[in-house]
């Protein structure tokens, strides 16, 4: 799905496919999708550190975790969601208080899920690790209505957090045009949970 993977004939039509480096992903994601290409920058930028010649593997795993479709052909998109939100949890601390409910959403909104990962990792590293960043599915029982949302939470709430919520969901919804989901980025303003 991400990319066009050079991979290797085995027996009885099996493939394997072969990692490849940051770099030579770049070019082929910026010919077909921009949004992917943004994703992919900051994945790099976050996890970038990870990546050596010597720490080739590690970062093959955070790559695996996040960008699963790059790695199997036979992947179910439920179970790939799921684990990359678990890895959104283990590796930043994002929380996913009902997971299957976020994932069942993003598995019935063809594209939300790539949006959905970009906007949980842009919103943790503007608020970084003084503020608990939760993913919820908010369902609306007035308007019977059903979106996710990224809920900011902060010991002492700085002025200006408006501003930059809205700096993060600047960068996010234009690409929410071409998915049937929806997402919000907010604050309901209480205090992280402990």
């Amino acid at each position: 799905m991400y990319l066009n993977q050079s991979s290797v004939l085995l027996p009885f039509g099996q493939q394997e496919k072969e990692f490849r480096f940051p770099e030579e992903c770049f070019n082929e994601i910026e010919d077909s999708d921009p949004w992917l290409t943004k994703l992919w920058k900051l994945f790099i930028r976050l996890f970038g550190n990870t990546y050596s010649d010597s720490g080739q593997e590690q970062f093959e795993e955070f790559a695996k975790l996040f960008f699963p479709e790059m790695f199997s052909d036979t992947i179910s998109s439920y179970s790939s969601i799921e684990n990359s939100l678990f890895g959104l949890n283990k590796s930043l601390g994002i929380e996913f208080p009902n997971v299957d409910a976020v994932v069942d959403y993003s598995v019935r909104n063809p594209g939300f899920y790539d949006v959905l990962l970009y906007a949980s990792i842009l919103t943790k590293e503007k608020f970084g690790e003084g503020a608990q960043i939760s993913v919820e599915l908010y369902r609306d029982p007035e308007f019977n209505d059903e979106y996710v949302s990224i809920y900011v939470r902060q010991d002492s709430y700085d002025d200006d957090i408006l501003d930059q919520i809205e700096e993060v969901c600047n960068e996010y919804e234009v690409a929410l045009t071409n998915t049937s989901g929806w997402l919000l980025v907010t604050t309901d303003f209480k205090p992280k949970s402990s």
